[in-house]
C-alpha cells in the first residue's frame, strides 16, 4: 500500500510559520531508512481511536513540548522507508496548480493526457 500525503496549504504555512519546517521537508522524514520511529505515549493512540484533529486544552498545549527522555530501545528502524520508496513520489504543486487540479486522480489524468501526447509525437 503507497503512502498518502495531501497538504491543506492553509495548515501548511501555519505549521511553516509555527515550526519553521514545511511539510515537504517533514514528510521527507518517510523516506529515511535510519530514521526510528516509537510510541510516543503523549501522542500515540489505538488506530480504533485515534482522531486527526484533537480539540486544543491546556492539556494538549503542554504535551506539544517534547519529554527531556524518551524511549527508543522499542523503536523501528525505517519502518517507513521502503514503503515510500516503493509506492510514493510526492511533488509539492504551486498554489495555482493545486487549485485546478485537488487531487491526486486529477493530477494523473492530466499527467496521463500528457503522457500519451508526448508517446504520439516522439520519432
Amino acid at each position: 500500500m503507497a503512502a498518502v500525503f495531501e497538504w491543506d496549504n492553509e495548515k501548511a504555512a501555519t505549521n511553516l510559520q509555527k515550526h519553521g519546517i514545511s511539510f515537504l521537508e517533514a514528510a521527507s522524514v518517510f523516506q529515511d531508512p535510519l530514521s526510528t520511529t516509537i510510541r510516543d505515549p503523549d501522542q500515540s493512540a489505538d488506530a480504533s481511536d485515534r482522531h486527526m484533529k484533537k480539540p486544543v486544552s491546556n492539556e494538549t498545549a503542554a504535551a506539544d513540548e517534547a519529554r527531556p527522555e524518551y524511549e527508543f530501545s522499542g523503536g523501528v528502524r525505517g519502518k517507513y522507508a521502503e514503503r515510500v520508496r516503493s509506492g510514493t513520489n510526492l511533488v509539492l504543486l504551486d498554489p495555482e496548480i493545486a487549485e485546478a487540479f485537488p487531487d491526486s486522480a486529477s493530477v494523473n489524468k492530466a499527467l496521463r493526457g500528457l503522457l500519451s501526447s508526448v508517446r504520439r509525437t516522439a520519432p
